[in-house]
Order: structure tokens, then C-alpha cells, then sequence
């Protein structure tokens, strides 16, 4: 979940809704409040207490978790608002993970899978091979494939932003946090400041991060 100064961060904002990243927009000062429209997306304005703070976070999670994936008959993964085109071998190894999305999928089950489109028994290697492919492809619209170890994998969503593909190259390098104190109308962070998200009660305010000027 990423944390992100409005509007001084719109170009993360940006990269963040193409990327299928969820966000949670901190709106400085007295600027006027951004229209939400991305599933992944809403808005907060300091001050703000940590129990509204986490309902807003939590509100967003549920989202991320009742989305799924979608397939069609072209071969074609669909998930939130990006798609992106996936071989016939692919494609059939998908269905079993979009129909236990969440959940582990045992290897051997995969193995069968793939025996039923060739008459022999796909090699550890030739394996490792489809699944290390579909990653890629899967990253391009923010899922991962997890390995569960001794057991199988499972088909979920990105949660690090840089395990992703998709154009949303700065997500992972430039993500926001958001801080919780007690001091009320805290004057805006300099350059380089930065928002953390810390469990101390309160409201939002602001720290500046190594690199620029502590707010006054």
C-alpha cells in the first residue's frame, strides 16, 4: 500500500493507477481533493486519526482481494484494467489457477495439466520453464505466481510494486509513507521530505526523510 503526497506527488498518482498499484492519496494543505475514480485509489486530509486511517487502508485491501482474474476464449488475461496476450500452453495452466485464485495449486496437478496437451511427461526443467515465463507474463498485469514450497503455487496479486512490469518504473523507488503524531497543523515538507507510516496515535503530519530539511 502506498502512501502519497497530493498533489505534489501527481506523477506517482499516475503511475501508481497504470500500474494497478493500490494508493492512498494524503491531500496537503489547503488543496482541493482529487477525484477518485481508480478502484485502487482514495484520499485522506490531515488531520486524521490512526482508526480512520486504518478503515481507509483496510477499505482499500478488500478491494485488491475481491478482484479477480479473468481469461477469454483468445487467450487473452484480463485483471482490473489491464490485459495482456498469453500462449495456448499458458492459457491452459491459467485455468487452474484463476479457478483456485488465492489458493495453493499442487505442482503434480500442473504436471497433469500440461500431460494433457502432449503425450509425455514435461521434464523438471521444461516445467520450470513454463512457469518462469507465465511469471513474466503475469507480472505485465500486477499477479504473481508464489511459490508454496514443497506443495505448489499461488496465483495472487502484486504486493511489491517492483515485481511488477507494467509502466509504473518509479512506484517501487519513490513510494510515499505517511507519519501519525500528535502536533496539528504541521507546515508543509520541504524537498525532499518524505510522508512514513508509523502506528503512534494522533493525526498526520509530516517528517522530513535524510535527504531534505526537517519541517519547521
Amino acid at each position: 500500500m502506498l502512501l502519497i503526497r497530493w498533489p505534489a506527488q501527481s506523477e506517482l498518482r499516475e503511475e501508481c493507477q497504470r500500474g494497478g498499484i493500490p494508493h492512498l492519496l494524503v491531500v496537503e494543505g489547503g488543496a482541493p481533493p482529487p477525484l477518485c475514480v481508480h478502484p485502487y485509489e482514495d484520499w485522506v486530509r490531515p488531520p486524521i486519526s490512526q482508526d480512520d486511517l486504518d478503515i481507509r487502508i483496510a477499505t482499500l485491501r478488500t478491494r485488491v482481494r475481491t478482484r479477480r482474474p479473468s481469461l477469454n476464449s483468445a487467450d487473452v488475461l484480463g485483471f482490473g484494467s489491464r490485459s495482456v496476450g498469453l500462449t495456448a500452453t499458458q492459457s491452459w495452466l491459467m485455468g487452474l489457477f484463476i479457478e483456485r485464485f488465492r489458493e495453493v495449486v499442487q505442482r503434480d496437478e500442473l504436471l497433469l495439466r500440461l500431460r494433457e496437451r502432449s503425450a509425455d511427461l514435461p521434464t523438471r526443467n521444461a516445467f520450470d520453464l513454463h512457469i518462469m515465463r507465465l511469471r513474466q507474463r503475469l507480472s505485465i498485469v500486477g499477479l504473481t505466481l508464489d511459490t508454496a514450497w514443497g506443495h505448489g503455487y499461488v496465483l495472487q496479486p502484486v504486493t511489491d510494486p517492483s515485481q511488477t512490469n507494467a509502466p509504473c518504473s518509479r512506484c517501487g523507488r519513490r513510494a510515499a509513507s505517511v507519519t501519525a503524531s500528535s502536533a496539528e497543523g504541521s507546515p508543509e515538507p520541504s524537498t525532499g521530505a518524505a510522508l512514513e507510516e508509523t502506528p503512534r496515535r494522533g493525526i498526520l503530519a509530516r517528517r522530513a526523510t535524510p535527504g531534505g530539511r526537517a519541517a519547521r
